[in-house]
């Protein structure tokens, strides 16, 4: 049994290799986050957001700028020129 908070909610968050590309930067982001949680709290780090199939979210925002952006298919942010 895992009695540490930090390592259960990993073990949450791990993603299997076939996962779509949001799934895993995710993932990876709040890994990222959490082996930082004593800098700032995990809710103050800007995480890719996802949809519920796993493709990326079109609206994309920094939490502590509060500045958004479209993103495509692959993530990649959308510029308008």
């Amino acid at each position: 049994m895992i009695s540490n908070p930090v390592e259960a909610n990993r073990c949450l968050h791990s993603a299997p290799p076939d996962d779509p590309p949001c799934v895993r930067q995710q993932n990876a982001e709040i890994a990222s986050a959490e082996s930082l949680e004593g800098f700032y709290p995990v809710s103050m780090y800007s995480i890719v957001q996802c949809e519920t199939d796993g493709s990326y979210y079109p609206k994309q925002c920094d939490v502590r700028s509060r500045e958004c952006w479209c993103v495509d298919e692959a993530g990649m942010q959308i510029t308008y020129h």
